[in-house]
């Protein structure tokens, strides 16, 4: 797949939304719907690869696997995992021992990715006990490392009429249970930071590439519309 720079602008958009948001939330009090936007973008680059892989002359499974794996860990783990160790140091200059004691458990979670089951029950999203934690920004990194172990074995392993209708199923069921946890429940925290109320969003960004798959059209057809517009489950992401 060619660079996209219309996908990285889309990108560099929703990730200034959220800073922004961070910033100063009054400036721009939806701003954290560039979370989401980024999800939807990242489903439909991570299918569209794997598509195209797996149309190549010579595809294997087994190298695919591999190669997209190998891949994912050149991009992400040398920056990843140097922002741990900068941000390790300051925490040990800066923090109080019993602050130091809670980073370095949120630190553990961080290096195996879990960080978003980690400050699910962290407490309010906005206290100041969780928004003080300085890793709190990596909860949707490893949402997006656990989509990453999940969609090239369903790409891969189905047919493209099979990931449609399995694709919008999934959209439609998992966003019901996060409506149903959040409105019903009141779990607005453990909704606002799951796994399930963020994959809608993988799978509508999904359900895109497969459509430009099968029609045979250009692989950026229709994106930007589509990258702003899955907003419709809002209130499961919310994270007030």
């Amino acid at each position: 797949m060619n660079y996209r720079p219309d996908i990285q602008g889309l990108r560099a958009i929703a990730v200034l939304l959220v800073i922004l948001f961070h910033f100063n939330p009054a400036w721009l009090p939806g701003g954290f719907v560039g979370v989401d936007v980024f999800l939807v973008l990242s489903g439909y680059l991570i299918v569209s690869i794997l598509l195209n892989k797996k149309n190549q002359p010579g595809y294997r499974l087994t190298s695919t696997l591999r190669d997209f794996y190998l891949s994912r860990l050149k991009r992400i783990a040398p920056a990843y995992f140097a922002m741990l160790v900068l941000v390790s140091l300051l925490a040990a200059v800066l923090l109080l021992p019993q602050d130091l004691a809670i980073y370095k458990e949120g630190l553990k979670q961080a290096a195996w990715f879990n960080s978003n089951h980690y400050f699910a029950g962290f407490g309010d999203y906005f206290a100041p006990a969780n928004h003080e934690q300085p890793l709190l920004h990596t909860w949707s990194l490893a949402v997006e490392i656990q989509f990453y172990l999940l969609a090239p074995l369903l790409v891969l392993l189905l047919p493209v009429k099979a990931l449609k209708w399995l694709f919008a199923a999934l959209l439609i069921t998992l966003t019901v249970v996060a409506e149903y946890r959040l409105r019903v429940l009141g779990l607005h925290q453990a909704t606002y930071y799951s796994l399930y109320s963020r994959l809608p969003e993988f799978f509508a960004g999904g359900l895109l590439a497969l459509h430009i798959y099968t029609a045979g059209g250009g692989v950026g057809c229709g994106l930007p519309a589509w990258g702003w517009c899955y907003c419709w489950p809002r209130p499961a992401y919310s994270p007030s």
